[in-house]
Formats: structure tokens, sequence, C-alpha cells
């Protein structure tokens, strides 16, 4: 491995070490017609290496939460209320 490359790699090592718990956050947002076309049955694993929520809402509008689904860091799970066809998405990878 030539030095450019072992300097880039060791960069971009410590950047994601840098970021923690707190990184990028990806928030997913889904619309019934799209539900239909989606391998929706995939479940992220609630192991420790991330944490996720599912955001429930009554309607398209997404104003009202009725509920939500929840992996924390620790890799424990937590959920309340009503699962609808309305919701968002986020994932951050914890560190």
């Amino acid at each position: 491995m030539n030095g450019k490359h072992f300097v880039a790699g060791l960069l971009l090592a410590v950047g994601m070490v840098a970021t923690g718990c707190g990184g990028t956050e990806v928030e997913e947002t889904v619309s019934e017609s799209e539900l239909s076309s989606r391998e929706d049955s995939i479940i992220y694993p609630c192991d420790g290496t991330q944490m996720w929520t599912y955001t429930y809402y009554s309607n398209s509008s997404k104003t009202t939460q009725v509920g939500d689904w929840r992996c924390d860091c620790d890799g424990t799970t937590r959920n309340w209320g009503t699962k609808t066809s309305y919701y968002t998405f986020t994932r951050v990878a914890c560190y």
C-alpha cells in the first residue's frame, strides 16, 4: 500500500471513530403506495451496533404520532402505540 492510500484510510478511520453515536442520521419517509413494492419485512438487528426508530403516524400528513418502535445502543427495544403504514425511519451507528 502506498503512502497516499494509507493516509486516506487513516483519515477515514479517524473520522468514523470521531463521529460516535451521534453519527449521520438517515431518515426514510415511505408513502403508502411505496409499501407494496418494498421489502419491508427486513428488520434491522438490535444488537448494540446501531440505534433505530420507526415513528408511526395516523395519516400521510405525519402530524399526529400514534406509536413508535425503537432499538437503543444497549440492545434493548421499546415500543408503544399503533403501527401504521405512515412512518419515518431513523438509524444511526453506535460506537
